[in-house]
């Protein structure tokens, strides 16, 4: 018999199945190159600070399917063999009906690289000594401490540290609490991974492109760099409610709302 972990485990991972495919089928206008269900910014919104280095405010991905984290040039991450074996045997796990359990589905935070490329607003909080991204998707905080990162224990989200280099903001985490995953396939990330990450104003201050450089040798032979953009988007300035938490009802409210515990 089936527990209600087992029962919310499946639906969430069916949900977010279900949700990358319709990702990737989703009709794209015209207008900036939007996915269909993303209205695109009205002329008259609010302009973001001209300043590079300020980066406040709030910012949208348009342009990632969730299910595949890859290289900055559409290759897939050059895994050692242990690696690409287990992350074959997560798929092979999906696709039988039993999943394996991550982070997300335990309503643990993901991990900065997993968030950032969803199709949910980010808020960017900016202060002298540390820069807070606040992401509407599990209402996760990844926090950035300007200069050095005062001494504690390892994080789900790892412990940042950043400093301005000329316009960009280069960003060092490490400490993880725990094995992250990256994508929903399975692509690792182990504890004692370390990422650089280069974030970057770009188009007057419109885009933020971020390049994130994992090294990794428990599970990568060689270093490699993923890039997302992100877009600057006033008009999400209120964040809507994303409860992480056991909810009955469908695989549809799983995905929008939490993971449910029983089959629709």
């Amino acid at each position: 018999m089936n527990t209600p972990m087992q029962h919310r485990i499946r639906l969430g991972s069916l949900a977010l199945c279900v949700a990358a495919l319709m990702i990737a089928a989703v009709p794209v206008s015209a207008a900036e190159g939007l996915p269909g269900f993303i209205k695109p910014l009205a002329a008259d919104a609010p302009k973001p600070p001209t300043d590079p280095h300020d980066l406040r405010g709030m910012w949208l991905n348009y342009s990632r399917t969730p299910s595949q984290i890859l290289t900055a040039g559409g290759l897939l991450p050059p895994f050692t063999p242990a690696a690409a074996a287990a992350r074959a045997a997560k798929a092979k796990a999906a696709a039988s009906g039993k999943p394996l359990v991550n982070n997300a589905l335990m309503c643990r935070p993901p991990g900065h690289l997993w968030v950032l490329g969803l199709y949910f607003p980010v808020r960017i909080m900016q202060e002298p000594d540390a820069v807070h991204f606040i992401f509407e998707r599990f209402h996760t905080v990844w926090r950035i401490a300007m200069g050095s990162s005062p001494p504690g224990p390892a994080t789900y989200m790892g412990r940042s540290t950043g400093r301005w280099q000329g316009d960009t903001l280069e960003v060092e985490t490490s400490d993880f609490r725990g094995e992250q995953w990256l994508d929903d396939l399975g692509t690792l990330l182990s504890p004692s991974a370390r990422v650089k990450t280069r974030i970057t104003k770009l188009a007057g201050g419109t885009e933020l492109e971020v390049q994130a450089t994992i090294d990794d040798p428990q599970n990568y032979t060689s270093q490699w760099t993923t890039r997302q953009v992100l877009h600057w988007r006033p008009d999400y300035l209120i964040l809507s409610e994303h409860d992480c938490e056991e909810t009955a009802g469908t695989a549809e409210d799983a995905e929008r709302y939490g993971y449910t515990t029983q089959s629709p």
